[in-house]
């Protein structure tokens, strides 16, 4: 273990050859499919009893957007996951060191510290401008973003799990997992904690609604 934890931290190139060798991409992929149906189901529940709520006095069926709110997330969270995969995938097969940074820009002491934070800052911005939201309904747009986050966050640690079969490397990467589920954590409450942050996102993302 010892040695596995000093090519991390010093070789990351020596470390990928360890994880390259027991990689198990389909297992990574299956979790990938089956948790953003999870998922999709969990948020479309979420937006189904709010409008419920809502439009119970109105006398609206808020059936349909049920369907719609479970269409579209799982569209979202399947490309989510899909680029998130991919970029997993060229980055275990890369040749040499020099692709990988060419991909990533540096050399970094966790491997896997690139594409966990740039696939999270992605996901994140996708249910931005495309959350089942609208600018007079801000609460629900705090619980879908911290719902998606948390889901997203939640992807992130099992497809590592399912996909590094070597513990000893995997260990090293759940701390920077921990780290960018804390990060997506603080963006929520900023934009909670910010009135006119939290207006210019619901406007943003209510162009794309």
């Amino acid at each position: 273990m010892e040695h596995i934890l000093i090519d991390v931290l010093v070789k990351p190139q020596q470390a990928l050859k360890h994880v390259k060798k027991d990689a198990n991409f389909g297992n990574g992929l299956k979790v990938l499919v089956i948790w953003s149906v999870l998922s999709s189901v969990i948020l479309s529940a979420a937006a189904f009893f709010q409008a419920q709520t809502r439009f119970a006095s109105a006398g609206i069926d808020a059936t349909a957007l049920l369907i719609d709110s479970f269409v579209s997330s799982e569209i979202n969270f399947l490309l989510v996951f899909l680029i998130m995969a991919i970029l997993v995938h060229v980055f275990l097969n890369a040749v040499n060191v020099k692709q990988k940074i060419g991909v990533f820009i540096g050399t970094l002491a966790y491997p896997f510290s690139a594409i966990i934070v740039l696939s999270s800052l992605f996901s994140v911005l996708i249910f931005l401008v495309s959350g089942i939201t609208t600018q007079n309904d801000p609460i629900g747009f705090y619980i879908y973003l911290v719902l998606s986050a948390t889901m997203m966050g939640l992807a992130i640690y099992g497809f590592l799990l399912y996909t590094l079969t070597i513990s000893e490397v995997y260990r090293t990467s759940m701390a920077t997992a921990a780290a960018v589920i804390i990060l997506m954590a603080l963006v929520v409450l900023s934009v909670v904690a910010s009135p006119e942050l939290a207006q210019s996102f619901l406007q943003f993302s209510g162009t794309f609604i």
